[in-house]
């Protein structure tokens, strides 16, 4: 019993140390995004990706952190388990604005769009967490499970090409659009989305001719 109760209080000590770090970090990141300035000099790629492995990172203690702990069944460790799951979930919002600014300014990719996802699905999967938090008998295994082959058949359902493309295309930022990317991805799905931007009126005349070089590709390829 002694060490049962020497085991909790670590436990508990634990859980509010991790609490208060987050807390703390939650809030720098907050700052951060709100006094950011974007500039030439601003590396977008450094930022995003930082972010993005610093939730993988804490993510992963955080899951093991509260299937060790949730076996003491105290109101204490529950709440404490709860923040957990409040502060990681500020922090994958966090790498999803990254993950945006970054787009804004280079655009959208296969790789990009997958972080996206891996975020939104890594967010949706805190909910069955929670309710093993309170409710131990609850399957969070299994709808895990569930959530991750459902998101999987999400994305292969979307039409990814045709989002990248409309998003790259139609975005409006002081470096020029990738062209070349667009060319390598382009198939007969976004085809017209390129047709439409070939009309714009405030085409340049470089960018008519990348655009009339994707079109003359999508028909040799269509023949």
């Amino acid at each position: 019993k002694k060490t049962n109760n020497k085991d909790s209080f670590t436990i508990k000590m634990l859980l509010i140390a991790l609490n208060v770090v987050y807390f703390i970090f939650c809030i720098i990141q907050l700052e951060l995004l709100a006094k950011i300035k974007i500039s030439e000099s601003f590396d977008y790629a450094s930022y995003a990706r930082t972010g993005f492995f610093q939730l993988m990172f804490v993510s992963l203690i955080n899951f093991v952190i509260i299937l060790i702990s949730n076996k003491y069944n105290e109101k204490i460790v529950k709440i404490l388990n709860s923040l957990l799951i409040v502060f990681t979930t500020i922090i994958a919002i966090s790498s999803m604005y990254r993950m945006y600014m970054y787009e804004m300014e280079y655009g959208l990719t296969y790789l990009r769009i997958f972080v996206y996802l891996i975020l939104i699905t890594e967010i949706i999967l805190f909910i069955p967490v929670m309710i093993h938090i309170f409710n131990k008998k609850f399957d969070f295994i299994k709808w895990c499970f569930i959530i991750c082959i459902g998101m999987y058949c999400v994305a292969n359902y979307m039409n990814l090409e045709q989002i990248i493309v409309s998003r790259n295309i139609n975005r409006t930022s002081s470096r020029p659009i990738d062209y070349k990317y667009i060319y390598r991805i382009s198939s007969a799905d976004s085809y017209e989305i390129i047709k439409e931007r070939l009309q714009k009126e405030d085409i340049t005349a470089k960018e008519k001719l990348h655009i009339l070089n994707i079109i003359q590709k999508l028909a040799d390829t269509s023949e």
